[in-house]
């Protein structure tokens, strides 16, 4: 089911844990004054904190994976949670104040720089495997902000990807929520990608403390493509300025922290 589009406005304003604090600026100084003039830079004042000042974890979101897709309300904690996973670098504040002209629903990213930016998610492509994505889990109007920041900050994710729903994927690649490759054996990468490739379950390699190659150490890279034929892996780096790239297994399989694959991140901390 899809959720009413008119449900969606004037949610409210979902702003990034530690993000929204007004900043004193000094401009000036000499020697003959004590303390330097000061600018207080206006911001939107902050919301509550809804997972305390440790951020969200993991059974914070998934106990609200429970809630009914049509209340966009009974998912607010669960988006923020994943939001707060999202490398939210340059983003001041998410306004969850959708606006939907028929299927199309845009989101305004508000930036540190005071620019804003508009993105927009298809209603009638968001489908995965014959189902709408906007009435399954994780979904409705969470489903259109988690494509903005991915369109945000991932601008070589293909737009078709996103508009047919696969946003929800994405943002398993991002964020490691569900799937996480800490360990991996390589015969497994290329025996099974069928199965788990980003547009049915997505998954993270994380770089080992120090590596030699060209990822960065201690460091989460989403696994966007495999190509077997010539043993290359798509990955994206959540760094705007890196973004996705190609690299061949062979040189940076000995920086990969690998053992097992898949790891439920739903089962652990047990």
């Amino acid at each position: 089911m899809i959720p009413d589009p008119q449900s969606l406005i004037g949610v409210g304003v979902l702003t990034f844990l530690g993000l929204s604090q007004a900043s004193t600026i000094p401009t000036s100084s000499d020697s003959s004054t004590a303390q330097p003039t000061t600018s207080t830079q206006a911001v939107p004042p902050p919301v509550p904190l809804l997972f305390g000042v440790n951020g969200p974890v993991l059974t914070d979101v998934i106990a609200d994976q429970s809630c009914s897709p049509d209340d966009s309300q009974a998912w607010y904690p669960a988006t923020a949670g994943i939001l707060a996973n999202i490398n939210s670098s340059g983003i001041q504040g998410l306004f969850d104040q959708l606006s939907t002209t028929g299927s199309i629903t845009t989101v305004k990213l508000h930036l540190l720089d005071g620019g804003v930016r508009n993105y927009s998610v298809n209603y009638n492509e968001a489908i995965v495997n014959g189902s709408h994505v906007m009435g399954n889990e994780r979904a409705g109007w969470p489903a259109a902000l988690r494509s903005a920041i991915i369109q945000h900050h991932a601008p070589g994710v293909e737009s078709y990807r996103l508009g047919q729903g696969l946003a929800k994927d994405c943002m398993k690649i991002l964020t490691g929520l569900d799937y996480r490759a800490d360990q991996v054996e390589e015969v497994d990468l290329w025996s099974i990608w069928n199965d788990y490739g980003p547009d049915k379950h997505s998954y993270v390699f994380r770089t080992v403390e120090l590596g030699n190659t060209k990822l960065a150490p201690e460091h989460d890279y989403g696994v966007v493509q495999v190509f077997k034929e010539n043993k290359t892996v798509d990955l994206y780096d959540p760094n705007p300025e890196v973004g996705r790239r190609v690299y061949q297994w062979d040189e940076i399989v000995k920086d990969l922290d690998i053992v097992s694959w898949p790891v439920d991140l739903n089962q652990q901390g047990d």
